[in-house]
C-alpha cells in the first residue's frame, strides 16, 4: 500500500542530491533491502547511490552496512581498496551476516 508515494519520495531525494539523501539514508537502506515493492527498492537504492558506499560500512545501522556491502560486491574496483576493512567486518557476527548475505 502506498508504494507509489514511497518510490516518489526516494526519487525526489535522489534528485536533490547527497546532502538531502544522507539524513534519510537509514530509512532508504531499509526500503532498498526490505520493501515488498520492486519499484520502491530500486528507487531507494538509486537514492542511496548518491552516497559513497565505503562511508556506510561504518554505519551503526545494519541496513546501511548491508547496502554498502551489496553495492561494493557489485563493483570489484571499488571493493578492492576496502578488502581489509571488509575482511575485518567478519569479526562482528551481525556484520558478518551482512557480508555473507550478498
Amino acid at each position: 500500500k502506498f508504494h507509489g508515494v514511497r518510490a516518489a519520495a526516494a526519487l525526489a531525494l535522489a534528485g536533490l542530491g547527497a546532502d538531502e539523501v544522507r539524513p534519510a539514508s537509514e530509512v532508504l537502506a531499509r526500503l532498498a533491502k526490505d520493501d515488498p515493492n520492486e519499484g520502491v527498492r530500486k528507487a531507494a537504492s538509486g537514492a542511496l547511490g548518491r552516497l559513497e558506499p565505503a562511508d556506510a560500512l561504518k554505519s551503526d545501522d545494519y541496513s546501511m552496512r548491508y547496502w554498502a556491502v551489496s553495492t561494493l560486491a557489485g563493483d570489484a574496483s571499488a571493493a578492492e581498496p576496502r578488502a581489509a576493512e571488509l575482511a575485518g567486518m567478519l569479526q562482528d557476527p551481525e556484520t558478518a551476516r551482512c557480508l555473507l548475505a550478498v
